[in-house]
This record gives C-alpha cells, structure tokens and sequence, in this order.
C-alpha cells in the first residue's frame, strides 16, 4: 500500500528498515501491510505542513481502497481533499455505493420499514457542492452536500440518513382520523450511530413520498398536503407541499427531521359567496397553511389587512421564497376595493 500510494520504489527497502529497527512500525503477516503506531503517526501528521501535498496523498490513498472495493474508506479520504463530485458519483453508481440498505438503488420491500443510508459528515459540509438522491421504497430524500454545514460535532464522524415508515399508534386520534390510510415517514439523522438533532434553514432538502390519491382526491389535488407532527403529537402544514401527478409522489422540502405525512385538507370559509372568482384560491391556500381566515368559518374578504396580517404573511413568505418553484402573477388595472383588499392579503402571504 505505501509503495502504492507514495509512488516510491525507494521506499520499500526504507520500511524493511524501520521494520526491523523501530518499535513503532510493525507488519502485520496475516494482512501483509505495514501498521504504524498512533504516536508516529501523529507525529508524521504534525510535520505534513504542504496542503496540496496532503490533498495528493489522500486521493491516493482513495484510489488505493476503490481498487480494493473498500467503498466506506474511500468516501472519508475523498472527502478531506474535497473531492465531493467525486463521492457523489461513487454513492450514485450502484457498483460502488457502500449501504447496509438495498433501498438505495430504489428497492421497494413491503417489509422492510426503515432504510438507512451511510455517508462520511464530511460529504455533508460543503455548501455548493451538488446533491445526493436517496430513493427507497418509503420515499426518497434529496440531500445538499452543505446539509451539516457549520454544525459542530460531525468531524471524523459516519453520519446516517434514515427515512422510516411513520408508526401512527401514538399519534391523537383526531390526527389519526385524518391521515387515515395515508403515508406518514420518519426523518433521522445519526452521527456515529447516535440519533442527533437537525435543523439548518440554509440547506433544505427535499422529500418524495409516494402516494395514490383516491378519485375524490384527484378532482381536487392542490388539497393534498404535508403535516409536520411534532413531537407532541401536534400537526403544523408544510406550505410548500404538493403532489405531483406525473411522479406519483407528494413532494416537500423542509429544514429539519421529523415526522411527516400525507393529508388531505379542503379548508373553506362561509363568507366567500360573493368572491367566487377568489374561492378556489383563497381554499387552496388556506387549506396548506399559507393564509388564515379571520375566524375558523370566516374570511372577511371585504377586511382591511391587519398589521398582524401583514406581519404573519411576511414571515411565510420568507419562509416560501427561497424554496417556490412557481410565481403567482396579478393582472394589471384598476380593483375594486374588496377585490384589491383579497389580493393584498394573498400577495403578502405567498
């Protein structure tokens, strides 16, 4: 291996030596290679001061292992050197990806109701550096390389991806009522095998879970909509989420790890008869979360925006911008004022 690496005939006769004359380099017969002490080690580390030369020796040292199919070694020396193109590639051919889960390659198993996948922290820490697609039979999960970006405690460390089919025996029976046979998942990060918190605005990642609506549902899909169940039990909608016909999968993008399933909500108001042209709309929208009435069964289309109003639609919008695949455009000209005061009150919440 060091004559492969160090691409130095030379040095062959130079470990013989320091086999035979030093207690920290020992040779291991059964493996044929070469183990040097942790002490020397540290020290050879501390004196390797030329970055490019380090980045040069762990590509090797990468190459070295892929030769060899030792896929999980090769991802952690890429990933010093910042080869994560490289390390996507790998983990995207299923040749090389190393994963104790047959999911990746999009495997679906009725009885299998968690897959995992495994990945070096350091492939997740550097924002810009591409994505990966994990697809499994519970649904798939787009992660960012910069996904642990600026999250502290993940050198060194093997961090792991799970996606599960959602246990719904613990949930309220009103959110059970509502989800009926519809899929709920699981998100979970570990590093180093122990669960850990996720949570960064900066990297969203987006989550596919399959789902089949029924006839009813189809007549009216923009009501298929994400709940994020929180830990109590408690259910907050996903704005952003939807259903994508073509797929066959509900779609969302999120910033933190949990528990998410599929609804389907048909929100209403009593006072919209006479803004036909703003119900489906204004139904939608309410019905994701996006906008409130200003009751449980009222609207008030006619109402002035509140500066409440205006503030809880500032703070969604910032929340939908950087995510939204698709602009709302207005006509131009002149609104009457019930019509103009509906229109504000979507446009600062969308």
């Amino acid at each position: 291996m060091a004559i492969s690496i160090i691409n130095e005939m030379v040095y062959k006769p130079t470990l013989k030596k320091l086999r035979r004359e030093n207690a920290f380099v020992a040779f291991d017969e059964a493996a044929g290679v070469y183990k040097i002490h942790n002490v020397l080690l540290d020290f050879l580390r501390g004196k390797q001061k030329d970055e490019e030369e380090r980045a040069a020796l762990y590509r090797r040292l990468g190459e070295w292992h892929l030769a060899r199919g030792e896929y999980r070694t090769v991802y952690g020396y890429l990933c010093r050197p910042g080869e994560t193109e490289r390390v996507l590639a790998l983990l995207d051919n299923e040749d090389t990806v190393a994963s104790d889960s047959a999911a990746f390659d999009g495997v679906s198993d009725p009885g299998v109701s968690s897959y995992s996948l495994g990945i070096p922290a350091a492939c997740l820490t550097t924002p810009g550096g591409g994505s990966l697609t994990f697809s499994t039979g519970a649904g798939s999960v787009t992660i960012p390389s910069g996904m642990l970006a600026g999250m502290p405690g993940t050198e060194g460390k093997q961090a792991g991806i799970t996606i599960a089919r959602g246990d719904k025996t613990g949930l309220p029976e009103e959110v059970k009522a509502a989800v009926g046979d519809r899929p709920i998942i699981q998100l979970t990060l570990t590093l180093d095998g122990a669960q850990t918190e996720w949570n960064n605005p900066d990297a969203p990642v987006t989550v596919s879970i399959p789902y089949t609506p029924t006839v009813a549902e189809l007549a009216d899909p923009e009501h298929i909509v994400i709940w994020y169940i929180d830990s109590s039990g408690n259910v907050f909608s996903v704005p952003n989420g939807r259903y994508d016909p073509a797929a066959g999968t509900v779609t969302f993008t999120t910033t933190h790890f949990s528990h998410y399933a599929v609804a389907y909500v048909h929100k209403t108001f009593n006072d919209l008869g006479g803004v036909e042209w703003a119900r489906k709309p204004v139904e939608v929208m309410a019905s994701k979360g996006i906008i409130s009435g200003t009751s449980k069964n009222t609207f008030s289309p006619a109402a002035n925006i509140t500066r409440a109003d205006y503030l809880e639609g500032e703070f969604r919008q910032s929340a939908l911008l950087q995510q939204a695949k698709h602009t709302l455009t207005y006509g131009s000209g002149d609104y009457s004022p019930e019509k103009g005061s509906i229109l504000r009150r979507m446009r600062n919440s969308v």
